[in-house]
């Protein structure tokens, strides 16, 4: 299993503060979707492919299936980036 330092460092961007789920979800290195909704911008650039599939994965989103979501290591990067950023979209816009 991969570490969560890279969690750590991703989650809690609004003006500096991390929710108290961003920070659970922090220490204990799983993913729900208010921790994506609080991934900073710019940080997705910085992820791993295995990362990303995690975040997209976490978010939930509708036209990600359980058959898609199998082949999600097999996208390049740019791909999985794109997926990323509207994982994080759609979390944001459920009010996470």
């Amino acid at each position: 299993m991969e570490g969560v330092l890279w969690f750590q460092t991703l989650v809690g961007a609004r003006h500096g503060r991390r929710s108290l789920k961003a920070q659970t979800a922090a220490r204990d290195g799983t993913l729900d979707k208010s921790a994506v909704a609080e991934i900073a911008m710019g940080l997705f650039s910085k992820m791993g492919p295995q990362q990303l599939i995690r975040v997209i994965r976490a978010a939930e989103l509708p036209l990600v299936d359980a058959r898609t979501s199998e082949r999600l290591q097999y996208l390049d990067r740019a791909t999985l980036q794109r997926l990323a950023h509207l994982a994080q979209r759609c979390c944001r816009n459920q009010g996470y």
